[in-house]
């Protein structure tokens, strides 16, 4: 029997660009695939491919718990198959190693959704790219196509806080 986070990511994968004339790429993990090598692979091979006029989402949906780093801070973590609640933060999936990850692509646009608790942070930024050409402008502006790029994360839910399914969607809100 599949679960709901299984059925969300398969339906976000059914809807999300279909009938946009451009090339989908999409990779799947779920159930018993969902491990941290897994995981890991999927992400390298989009990087290989992803050019900067790409769009990249990547959609996460699945348990979130908090853990404290080598530091001493309280990090989110998104549950994979072998995580364990002694030490989710090294069999798990730092939030953290996903925003880098998504820091470093070249592609204009990325979208990151984050259907987990404690997955937001409640801030949203510039990239060092379009705060230059803002600044740049002066009062003329490039066409929006030209200059157009930017992340975007939308989270389930904010640090601390838990995400929900709604019954009459039979899934997440996303």
């Amino acid at each position: 029997m599949k679960h709901e986070a299984e059925r969300d990511a398969e339906r976000v994968t059914e809807s999300l660009g279909v009938d946009t004339g451009r090339e989908r790429i999409v990779t799947l993990l779920t159930g018993a695939t969902v491990t941290r090598d897994a995981v890991d692979q999927a992400l390298s091979t989009v990087a290989r491919r992803v050019r900067r006029v790409d769009s990249v989402v990547l959609y996460i949906s699945t348990h979130g718990t908090l853990a404290l780093t080598e530091g001493g801070l309280v990090e989110p973590v998104f549950v994979l198959r072998a995580t364990r609640s002694e030490d989710p933060a090294r069999d798990g999936l730092p939030e953290a190693t996903l925003r880098r990850w998504m820091d470093r692509l070249p592609a204009a646009r990325k979208l990151l959704i984050l259907a987990a608790c404690h997955s937001g942070l409640g801030k949203s930024r510039l990239t060092p790219r379009v705060q230059e050409l803002l600044t740049g402008a002066k009062g003329r502006l490039a066409p929006l196509a030209d200059v157009s790029e930017g992340a975007l994360i939308l989270a389930a839910a904010a640090r601390g806080e838990t995400a929900r399914e709604d019954d009459k969607l039979k899934g997440d809100v996303y």
